[in-house]
């Protein structure tokens, strides 16, 4: 763990949210955190809450980037969604801060080339560069032996999937991870992130996505990796958060066709399975749709979906034939939440993890499942039609 006396997040945006939520289960820990963000991003004068090893800091984002620098030990450059106007605001405040010897932790990706003329001219070898935006920090440490040899996991396997992006399923992995390890279990985890190492767990391992190993011997190779990482650290269970979406969305939007979803089905499978959704006030049959889907795709039901507040805009995503998000206050989530509540008991629960309750209720149900108390999880297979 490094101790610092403050620290200043830039730029503070959406994807970053669930770290600060979360970042007492940082390596880094600060007396004092100032969160910066550049204007026209919607955050300058909105108050966020940040946990520390201390408590909940509450604080005002602001634009003072310059001005919170001057007396700051380090610099944290937030991941966030690339474009031309940030990664050039984002370039200037990474020299600025090593010129003024300050240690800066990148969580965003940098391109190869320009980590290594900072390193070359800063003198990264001082420890003021550590950069996140890769997992390069475990990308060598296991070689996959790719032989006919699939076993089970020799400890229950918790899974987290996505139907979209911007679902909340980092912060959802983040929450498991705490509830766990707050009563006492050792925890293995994979996560979606590529700085999950910065968390204390292991981001997705690069073969599974890198070119070299075909569908199939990626299917033996994860299976090896997470028997040996549960053989490594001793572990009680094993939480695995699953990139990318679950199924594409057309022809334009594939989110990689649901390639690595189902891999991932055929390596192992999971003993609880959590479902990360868009916003859906009741007026569609996205859930339905989606655990009949996931189970005829995966071959497992689907335990219980976090609803998160994220919604696709459909009519600026074809206009601007990319995707667009809009976000639902945390009101309007939970009103959805309890009209949930309110239908078929026999269906998958649907739940608001971003609140204690819903998170005691899940971890209540996880339990449950994997210690066989539920003799008949919800029923997937059922005539939705009728």
């Amino acid at each position: 763990m490094s101790a610092y006396k403050k620290a200043v997040l830039y730029p503070y945006n959406h994807t970053f949210e669930p770290v600060l939520r979360h970042f007492d289960q940082l390596c880094i820990s600060a007396e004092e955190i100032a969160v910066v963000s550049p204007g026209g991003l919607g955050f300058v004068g909105t108050k966020v809450e940040i946990s520390t090893k201390h408590g909940t800091q509450e604080c005002v984002v602001t634009n003072s980037l310059e001005e919170e620098l001057r007396d700051s030990d380090i610099l944290l450059v937030c991941d966030y969604p690339s474009n031309k106007y940030l990664d050039q605001l984002v370039l200037k405040a990474i020299e600025t801060a090593l010129e003024q010897e300050k240690t800066v932790f990148c969580f965003c990706r940098v391109h190869e080339d320009q980590i290594e003329k900072w390193n070359r001219q800063k003198g990264a070898k001082n420890g003021l560069l550590r950069y996140w935006g890769t997992n390069t920090q475990t990308k060598d440490r296991f070689t996959p032996d790719v032989t006919q040899d699939l076993l089970e996991p020799s400890v229950p396997v918790i899974q987290i999937m996505g139907i979209s992006e911007n679902t909340d399923k980092f912060e959802v992995q983040l929450i498991l991870r705490r509830l766990f390890e707050e009563q006492g279990y050792r925890v293995s985890q994979i996560g979606t992130r590529p700085y999950c190492e910065a968390f204390g767990f292991h981001s997705f391992p690069s073969f599974m996505t890198e070119v070299g190993l075909t569908e199939s011997e990626k299917v033996y190779a994860i299976n090896q990796y997470v028997r040996k990482l549960i053989d490594e650290e001793h572990a009680d269970l094993l939480i695995v958060g699953v990139p990318f979406p679950v199924q594409k969305y057309n022809q334009t939007h594939t989110n990689g066709f649901g390639i690595l979803p189902f891999v991932l089905s055929q390596a192992f499978t999971p003993d609880f399975t959590l479902l990360c959704s868009l916003y859906d006030a009741g007026k569609s049959n996205l859930f339905e749709d989606m655990s009949r889907y996931c189970y005829q795709r995966f071959g497992f039901p689907v335990d219980c979906i976090h609803m998160s507040s994220t919604a696709i805009d459909a009519l600026t995503t074809l206009d601007k034939d990319e995707i667009v998000y809009n976000f639902y206050d945390q009101n309007e989530v939970e009103e959805a939440v309890r009209y949930w509540s309110t239908c078929d008991p026999a269906a998958v629960p649907v739940w608001n993890l971003k609140q204690k309750r819903d998170q005691e209720k899940a971890f209540e149900l996880i339990l449950k499942k994997l210690t066989n108390e539920v003799e008949e999880m919800p029923e997937i297979m059922i005539d939705f039609e009728g």
